[in-house]
């Protein structure tokens, strides 16, 4: 459509009733990419139905990786939580051996490193 005394142009939508909503928007988790598992995942939701289309094979995989995602129960703030608790217990027990407090302490690393790729 053209415009006139305005940088902006209408825009007509047309929706597709007949199409399924999806529930949630779908946001694919960096800390996966690396993952063995889910790596096969994905390889076996794709190739589960070959002669789907694109978006279908597309969907599928993406209900995979949520469904395992779910199972997983993957909440980077409540492992940093549970490491926190962790070296405070460590700390305050007289015996406490660095050895063990330095193993956590790289333990949180990891997570906070988590949590900033989520």
């Amino acid at each position: 459509m053209e415009f006139r005394g305005s940088d902006h142009r209408p825009r007509i939508s047309f929706f597709d009733s007949k199409r399924k909503k999806n529930r949630a928007l779908f946001r694919f988790d960096r800390r996966f990419r690396d993952n063995p598992e889910v790596k096969q995942l994905i390889a076996e939701a794709w190739q589960a139905q070959p002669e789907a289309s694109v978006c279908h094979r597309l969907s599928l995989c993406r209900r995979a990786i949520a469904t395992w995602s779910r199972e997983q129960a993957m909440n980077s703030k409540l492992n940093i939580d549970r490491i926190y608790r962790e070296i405070n217990d460590s700390m305050s027990n007289p015996v406490g051996c660095n050895l063990t407090i330095s193993s956590i302490n790289g333990e949180l690393l990891d997570a906070y490193r988590a949590e900033e790729e989520f």
